[in-house]
């Protein structure tokens, strides 16, 4: 380790080569052990003696009965020298299975709740009241239990579909004995900024036949919004043939920039959204070939899977006259579902003189698998997004509330001390002030006294901010005997302080008889951090270290930049945040670094000589600046991600 290089590995391959099947380490912890995993291949039988923290006798004799398992002859009359040999069965151990999965729905819990389950990915639970006959359906929607509703975004928040909307509803329709939406109407978009529950209520049928619809989310204070309203109906809507197809007399267009001139009207599809394939044009009426793409998922349990519906939309979109704003799905009127399990589709849509859409889509050999008699959207102006965002995912940050205490009844006792502030030498006053100011707390606390203490020390002051650190770390050993004040000299000050002692307050500010207590509040929208609007890709960085609150989002010309050969370019989904991108922020680590190392996200582009790996796959690993929008990864640095994992667990 000193004088010289290990050659770990270059043992490990040697040893390999000579037919090295097992490999026995003896020392206090497994640490060559987990090395070698890396090097060997899985076939290999590594086996650790010892283990930090464990019984050796347990751990040298379970690493024996490896070595054993594995085909090493042992010498067991050593270990154990009296006993008698014991047949084992001549059939097969039969095993099951017990881990435990997150899943959406929770079948289980679910009946036990007395609730039926339900097999949409969406949702968890259906149930029929039983005085009105009303059907409810339940669920709770999630980018980390969908993911690929990630990829549907508007000008940077992500909302769920209209199409997943009509998804529910054609469900609901399913479980009513309808067979068409014959209205539906969404309100307030549904924006994703956490896991959002929802509920599906379906009223009882009326004289005409019809049932009425609605979908509900709920935020975390239990308040319900309202998202959409419609109606449910028996009579199926006539189809029409698409004809012969590609369709005659049609001119087909260049989708090369499609996806990016929706981005540019505010509208982000991500790769699971990106199904849009061909498109021709004839007069006013567009068709269009559609296919679901691999980072959507699957088709089973939608009536139609909205990423593959959405982007049947996506022509519309692309034809839109208004391109200065995004455009969303508004009212939809007479949708009839005649397939499930559709992953391709043949589309053709008319639009007439009001902006309204009709569609038609058929599978591949030309059976029909939805139609819509007319979609109407309405633009959405960023403001009104984010009024329909009653509460954000955002971080805490400390605010001071004012806070009017009732006055007591009868005087209540307590001692004062008053903290110095620093002088010419800041250093060493600091720490001097300090030093004593302990020492009148420990005297305090030794005391036969009930009364509280009252520490007066200036917040912003050095010595005054290392005493406020002191104490709240005292208070949370001591409760109630010491209270922590940062008071000026104003005389109405002074009048309050008992009155703030009697309240119970562990900390406050008063500034001319004004009382504010610390308290966490959300940070606004306002005051998060805000992505270059000059810049595709960007990432965190700092304008200066030293404190977080010089952190901001800084483009990136690296990660828009022409691939190499063995390059991967991987859209974000979700970065680890390690202690060392705290540092790097302070300026505490040494030399120069860049913040996240690790993350996950989607594949948009590879290097030319990169053949396992696709745009649309999912992927995980190491990443420089990892927390981006967008980064460009060295290929032997990342590895799909497995099959149930969120981009959370992932990263």
């Amino acid at each position: 380790h000193i004088t010289a290089p290990v050659r770990y590995t270059d043992t490990l391959h040697h040893l390999h080569h000579h037919g090295i099947t097992t490999y026995l380490e003896i020392g206090p912890d497994t640490t060559l052990t987990a090395l070698a995993r890396t090097t060997l291949p899985t076939t290999t039988h590594l086996i650790p003696t010892t283990r930090r923290n464990h019984n050796e006798v347990v751990t040298v004799l379970t690493a024996a009965g490896h070595a054993h398992t594995s085909g090493v002859e042992l010498d067991w009359s050593a270990v154990v020298p009296r006993g008698r040999r014991v047949e084992l069965p001549t059939y097969a151990f039969q095993r099951e299975r017990f881990w435990l999965h997150d899943a959406a729905g929770g079948g289980a819990e679910v009946e036990g709740a007395g609730l039926g389950t339900t097999d949409h990915p969406l949702l968890g639970a259906v149930t029929t009241v039983a005085d009105t006959g009303e059907l409810v359906l339940s669920g709770r929607l999630s980018t980390s239990t969908h993911p690929w509703l990630a990829d549907h975004a508007v000008n940077g928040t992500v909302i769920v579909p209209g199409t997943a909307l009509i998804d529910l509803a054609l469900y609901a329709a399913e479980h009513t004995d309808h067979t068409t939406v014959d209205e539906l109407v969404i309100h307030t978009p549904l924006a994703l900024t956490r896991p959002t529950p929802i509920q599906i209520t379906v009223g009882a049928e009326t004289d005409t036949g019809h049932r009425p619809i609605s979908l509900h989310s709920r935020d975390t204070t239990g308040t319900w919004t309202r998202h959409t309203t419609g109606t449910l109906k028996r009579e199926t809507q006539p189809t029409t043939d698409l004809g012969t197809w590609p369709p005659i007399d049609a001119r087909q267009i260049d989708l090369t920039t499609a996806y990016q001139q929706l981005a540019d009207t505010g509208l982000h599809y991500g790769p699971a959204f990106q199904g849009l394939h061909t498109l021709y044009q004839r007069d006013n009426t567009l068709f269009a070939e559609i296919e679901l793409p691999t980072a959507a998922g699957t088709a089973t349990g939608h009536a139609l899977h909205p990423a593959l519906l959405d982007a049947a939309l996506h022509p519309a979109a692309l034809n839109t006259p208004d391109s200065s704003t995004p455009h969303l799905p508004f009212s939809w009127t007479g949708v009839t579902l005649h397939a499930t399990g559709a992953t391709h589709l043949r589309v053709r849509l008319d639009t007439d003189d009001t902006g309204a859409t009709r569609l038609l889509a058929t599978d591949t050999t030309g059976q029909p698998v939805i139609t819509i008699d007319s979609l109407t959207t309405r633009p959405l102006h960023p403001d009104q997004l984010h009024a329909t965002q009653t509460e954000t995912n955002h971080l805490y940050t400390l605010d001071w509330s004012p806070h009017t205490p009732t006055t007591p009844a009868t005087p209540v006792d307590f001692e004062r001390y008053t903290v110095p502030t620093v002088g010419d030498n800041v250093l060493a006053d600091t720490h001097h002030i300090t030093t004593e100011t302990l020492t009148r707390i420990q005297q305090h606390l030794a005391a036969d006294t009930t009364a509280p203490l009252v520490v007066e020390a200036t917040y912003d002051d050095l010595a005054g901010a290392a005493v406020w650190g002191l104490i709240r770390t005292a208070q949370t050993e001591h409760p109630d005997r010491i209270v922590l004040v940062d008071t000026d000299d104003h005389p109405a000050s002074q009048e309050v302080l008992p009155i703030l002692v009697a309240s119970g307050e562990p900390q406050a500010r008063i500034r001319d008889g004004a009382i504010t207590v610390p308290r966490l509040t959300t940070t606004a929208v306002a005051d998060a951090l805000t992505p270059p609007a000059d810049a595709d890709a960007w990432h965190l960085d700092t304008s200066e270290r030293g404190t977080l609150e010089n952190l901001t989002l800084t483009g990136s010309d690296t990660a828009t930049r022409s691939l190499l050969p063995g390059e991967v370019r991987v859209g974000v989904r979700a970065a680890g945040l390690n202690f060392r991108d705290v540092l790097i922020a302070l300026g505490m680590y040494p030399g120069e670094a860049t913040m996240g190392s690790e993350a996950a996200g989607i594949v948009l582009d590879i290097g030319p000589d990169i053949t396992d790996l696709n745009p649309g796959d999912r992927v995980t690993g190491l990443f420089p600046d990892a927390l981006a929008n967008v980064v460009v990864a060295d290929r032997r640095t990342i590895t799909p991600i497995p099959a149930g994992w969120s981009y959370a667990d992932a990263a």
